[in-house]
């Protein structure tokens, strides 16, 4: 993917769109995309970040919108997908552990920051990708790490 484009999955199917191609869609009514001169209405609900249900014509469909950075963040391994629960949180990369911002025992939220891993010159925000309490913390501010070392196990 180019930067700037957006892939855009519809029910498992992928489309890539450039800046410009997505600036031609849009309509002038915010419920109506205009696509290969056919002008579709329908209502449309957000369910998270850059994912949404769109209902037109009285079929129902989901569609994620994902940039550049989604797709960095997948090869670099940064996210876990899927229903499973996640039990460990491990290295993306080498680097070393700055600060840990979470405690045994500590409940935590989805996305709320559990560490940070300096890899590159770079400071990497880690976070918990589900709720869960922080069973045991594996390292200590200030250790080197390597890819896929246990930082965290989570319950």
């Amino acid at each position: 993917m180019q930067n700037g484009n957006l892939k855009v999955i519809v029910d498992d199917q992928e489309f890539e769109f450039t800046p410009a191609q997505i600036e031609a869609i849009r309509g002038q009514d915010p419920e109506a995309v205009l696509l290969e001169n056919v002008l579709y209405r329908g209502q449309t609900q957000k369910v998270s970040d850059r994912t949404y249900k769109t209902e037109a014509d009285g079929l129902t469909y989901t569609v994620k919108i994902r940039n550049r950075w989604d797709e960095i963040l997948d090869k670099l391994d940064m996210r876990k997908s899927g229903s499973q629960k996640q039990t460990q949180l491990k290295a993306p990369m080498p680097g070393l552990v700055l600060k840990i911002s979470v405690q045994e025992g500590q409940e935590v939220s989805e996305n709320e920051s559990a560490l940070i891993l300096e890899a590159m010159k770079m400071e990497n925000i880690l976070k918990i990708s589900q709720a869960c309490v922080i069973k045991k913390i594996r390292v200590k501010e200030g250790e080197a790490v390597e890819k896929g070392q246990v930082l965290l196990e989570l319950e």
